[in-house]
């Protein structure tokens, strides 16, 4: 970590300004252009798998249903402000002009992962001090490895958030510079209004900094982020107010595990996340010359190990503080990949040859993961993306639900549409709600029963006085949230595909 000071503090002796960094001595547009690019269409694989229909669990769980909420006039300010509004300031108003929010977050996705994509080469070339082209091979490994593809399948918010730390921590040298101060200070406020994840990395990473600069008695470097620090300080207390103001809570519901989860359980799941990077991580680790990789990497390990305890209830959330290490384990990797890569082979030596060889080895077999990852179907996966599937999608082609019963889905919705009576209403489980508010007509009133179950519904509509309920579920047997079956006071009345159409009807 003293390597890792002393350059980041000499990096500040010769000051330069944010447009020279990005200018003339070290930004090629090409090479920035290609990083934007080339994630930006990995990610958009899916969503043309998918066509017309939504990929992500939170698209349609969260974001489609918050920005219609939203639109229509019915969170107040501390609400909005708790859930970190930042990609909702994009998909509301465009909603309000006409833009379906499905085809927002269709756009949004491929794009912010591009950024992020982006952001990780800024980071790499500006604050790691890499070239160009080791700085393009590090932001490609983070694009491909299937960590980062999970977050950026429909964890918005965090790549929002991520891209605006790396954007900041890659503009941090020269804080002597104000227009490079109020950027960095605008890029973490807006770190913080993405995502409350993202925003704590943010103040951690700069707040220790300013600790190691006040202990080393660096008083100019200290004060200048201490600056940067204050408006992020009372920016993320606002938030964090504002949360537990509007909601008792930092975080929106999590879907429930539905199993245990303890410290053997974080463990287990950071191994399985990470194991194909670990010897090239273990490799790049031990040269490492990033504090902020360094800071970056602790505060997600804390976060996993606290989060596993149960008394603090939060085990729900504690695997996305595992997701956020791909990152910097992503940038290990690479740097390990690279050393591997200065071996020369020799025709005498077979192991130095294989030796020689593994960065291209391994450049293929990412290719072949993040394709298989993207392409296979949810019914039909790769063995090693079936391990946790409460915590990982099993393929990115899906949304809440498979992308094969996406048209039968939508069908039975436009079906009920037509066919129902006044005094009908739908209720349905979170992994339905967003598809029955995009496109079911708005005339039939919806009751969201969250993570519970189909009686808990009826229970809702009964006292509300509907005598037609409906639920739109999997046919018996196949059902997904483990709730294969529907209750046996529920009757088909239409199938298309996985899906159908129950009614339960109130007894007079």
């Amino acid at each position: 970590m003293g390597r890792a000071w002393n350059r980041l503090e000499g990096a500040s002796e010769f000051p330069e300004s944010f447009t020279q960094r990005l200018g003339a001595r070290i930004f090629n547009y090409r090479f920035a252009l290609a990083t934007f690019l080339i994630p930006l269409g990995i990610r958009a694989i899916p969503e043309i798998l998918v066509g017309p229909y939504p990929v992500g669990w939170d698209t349609m769980a969260f974001y489609v249903p918050t920005t219609l909420y939203w639109a229509a006039g019915k969170a107040g300010f501390l609400a909005i402000v708790g859930r970190a509004p930042f990609i909702y300031l994009v998909s509301v108003p465009l909603f309000l002009v006409g833009v379906s929010p499905v085809w927002t977050f269709k756009f949004m996705g491929p794009i912010l992962y591009g950024l992020l994509g982006l952001s990780v080469y800024l980071f790499l070339l500006n604050s790691l001090k890499w070239n160009q082209k080791n700085a393009l091979g590090g932001a490609l490994v983070a694009s491909l490895y299937f960590v980062t593809l999970r977050i950026g399948w429909d964890m918005y918010r965090s790549v929002a958030g991520l891209s605006l730390l790396l954007l900041a921590l890659s503009t941090r040298s020269d804080l002597d510079n104000s227009r490079n101060k109020i950027v960095v200070v605008t890029l973490i406020i807006l770190s913080i209004f993405s995502d409350q994840f993202s925003g704590a990395l943010s103040l951690f990473v700069f707040g220790v900094i300013a600790c190691l600069q006040l202990l080393r008695h660096y008083r100019k470097q200290f004060l200048d982020s201490v600056q940067v620090l204050i408006p992020g300080v009372v920016a993320f207390g606002f938030v964090t107010y504002a949360g537990m103001t509007a909601f008792n809570t930092l975080y929106a519901s999590q879907p429930p595990l539905g199993m245990t989860w303890n410290a053997f359980d974080s463990v287990g799941f950071l191994v399985y996340a990470y194991l194909p990077l670990l010897p090239f991580a273990i490799l790049g680790l031990r040269n490492s010359k990033s504090l902020e990789m360094n800071l970056w990497s602790f505060l997600c390990l804390v976060g996993v190990v606290a989060s596993s305890i149960p008394a603090l209830g939060m085990q729900a959330l504690g695997f996305r503080w595992a997701l956020l290490l791909t990152i910097p384990l992503c940038a290990y990797s690479t740097a390990g990949l690279l050393r591997i890569a200065k071996v020369q082979a020799t025709s005498l030596g077979l192991l130095q040859m294989i030796r020689s060889n593994t960065p291209r080895i391994f450049a293929v077999f990412l290719v072949v993961f993040a394709l298989s990852y993207m392409l296979l179907p949810t019914e039909h996966p790769g063995a090693y993306f079936a391990a946790y599937p409460a915590l990982m999608p099993t393929s990115l082609s899906q949304s809440t639900i498979p992308l094969s019963e996406s048209s039968g889905l939508v069908a039975l919705l436009h079906w009920l549409s037509d066919d129902a009576s006044p005094s009908t209403v739908l209720i349905t489980h979170q992994a339905i709600y967003g598809w029955a508010l995009e496109y079911l007509s708005p005339s039939i009133p919806i009751i969201n029963y969250g993570y519970g179950t189909p009686s808990n519904g009826v229970t809702t509509a009964a006292s509300d006085g509907y005598s037609s309920i409906f639920l739109i579920w999997w046919v018996n047997g196949t059902g997904w949230f483990g709730q294969p079956t529907v209750p046996n006071a529920f009757v088909r009345v239409q199938s298309n595909g996985g899906f159908a159409v129950f009614l339960y009807r109130v007894d007079p």
